[in-house]
């Protein structure tokens, strides 16, 4: 197995000029302040897809969502929420995992023949038969059948997502055994005579792990330029991760951080939960969980930014330069007080940025970001929750419904209907109930519509 020093990345790392990595910082963060100021309406959007999802629990934007269905003046009595948007999302993953889980392989290398060729009859074969072996090793190791109902449900749910393939290479510790060859004796000739006399171990650093692995972040860690539609025309991506610290030394081992910067880590440096958790919260909160905070967790926030940046050939910024894509990595509770760990050329064998934007609907729109499932039903799905609420209002009416009294022809005080109860009054008809008629009918027969309206919607 090949040790650290056999497999380091040779690519130069320029994270320890101090005002390269000044420059980079005042760039990136210029860019993440225009991204987030851009993306308010997406962040709402995918707030409000997860509050559909979660059946309504936020009762503050169930509130404000009241007015986009059927407003009215007073609120119900009742106050649930409708889960179709739940089993609509989750019924179209499962059918997706269905789809890709229907076959071994999701794609299939073939024997390719090429005329004037005659090798690539022979060859073409084994090679496919061994980059298949290899593409079913790589899933495996990478647990790809695992992300699929999690990337099914968020493609469905989140509308826009983002894929990023990344190369996981893990180094363990271990004790290594070497033989200890010593000089016996020598020849005629005067050659030496080697022999193994013993015997002696060592510890290294050797790759257990290396692979392309693919992950779907959660959109709202991704920031990016909401006018650009392609993801590799895009100048800056940013994304947000917390890592715990044994994962960032394994990159300093790797060749891939900065041994000085990774020295600077300390305490002060943990995460505090807002970058990297806000649409998280929001979702929790939307699960009526608002007392958990990632913050504390001995855990660091981890920025990486592709972007395309003038260094010349000497490692300098230089704006004569043309802009060449670069990677980058800090690490800090905000980008322009993070300790960069890595500034390299972008390893990317096609200088692409490992990226691809995922959508569910294409809607012609010359922008990063398409049509939401959460927008095309949102006004069907407040219609439908306000009329679960006034059919259990019904129910609940007429179950306990108001009291009718006429003056002067009953002597009760207390009208609670209760056991042993005795009530004196002057003609039969003085106490009756309010004549509440039944709606319920009616109105599941226009819920039963307006489900068959979202699924026609989100199919």
């Amino acid at each position: 197995m090949a040790t650290k020093e056999a497999q380091k990345t040779e690519s130069k790392n320029l994270a320890d000029d101090p005002k390269l990595t000044e420059k980079i910082l005042s760039e990136a963060s210029t860019y993440l302040a225009r991204f987030e100021s851009d993306r308010e309406d997406i962040e709402d959007g995918l707030e409000l897809a997860d509050y559909m999802y979660s059946g309504a629990q936020n009762r503050a934007i169930m509130s404000a969502e009241k007015s986009k269905g059927m407003d009215r003046d007073k609120d119900t009595r009742a106050n649930v929420g409708s889960i179709v948007f739940h089993r609509q999302i989750n019924t179209m993953a499962a059918q997706l995992v269905g789809v890709m889980r229907s076959r071994q392989d999701l794609f299939r290398y073939e024997q390719q023949v090429t005329d004037g060729i005659p090798e690539s009859y022979e060859d073409s074969l084994p090679r496919a038969q061994q980059a298949m072996a290899l593409a079913r090793w790589t899933r495996k190791s990478d647990g790809f059948d695992a992300k699929i109902p999690e990337f099914a449900v968020s493609i469905y749910k989140n509308s826009n997502i983002f894929s990023m393939v990344t190369q996981k290479r893990t180094y363990k510790r271990k004790l290594c055994t070497q033989p200890i060859v010593s000089i016996v004796g020598y020849t005629e000739n005067g050659e030496p005579i080697t022999d193994i006399t013993g015997e002696e171990q060592y510890w290294d650093d050797i790759i257990v792990d290396n692979f392309p692995s693919i992950t779907f972040p959660h959109p709202g860690n991704i920031y990016a330029d909401r006018w650009i539609p392609d993801i590799q025309g895009q100048n800056c991506v940013i994304t947000v991760c917390p890592r715990i610290r044994s994962e960032i030394y394994n990159d300093v081992m790797a060749g891939y951080f900065s041994q000085k910067a990774y020295d600077k880590l300390d305490s002060s440096y943990y995460w505090d939960g807002i970058y990297g958790s806000k649409q998280q919260e929001k979702e929790r909160t939307n699960d009526e969980d608002s007392s958990t905070t990632p913050a504390g967790t001995d855990m660091f926030l981890q920025w990486d930014l592709w972007i395309r940046a003038p260094i010349s050939e000497s490692g300098k910024w230089d704006d004569k330069e043309p802009p060449q894509l670069y990677w980058v990595t800090a690490i800090g509770n905000t980008l322009s007080n993070a300790i960069v760990m890595r500034i390299e050329r972008n390893p990317d064998p096609d200088d692409e940025i490992p990226m691809q934007v995922i959508r569910v609907y294409p809607d012609g729109s010359d922008e990063l970001y398409h049509t939401t499932t959460e927008e095309v039903v949102r006004s069907l799905y407040s219609a439908h929750c306000t009329l679960l609420n006034q059919a259990l209002d019904n129910m609940g009416n007429r179950n306990d419904p108001p009291l009718i009294v006429l003056d002067g022809e009953s002597r009760v005080k207390d009208v609670t209907f209760k056991m042993g109860a005795l009530w004196h009054v002057n003609r039969p008809d003085a106490i009756t109930t309010f004549p509440i008629p039944d709606t319920t009918l009616n109105t599941a027969a226009l819920r039963g519509q307006l489900d068959e309206e979202i699924k026609q919607a989100l199919a």
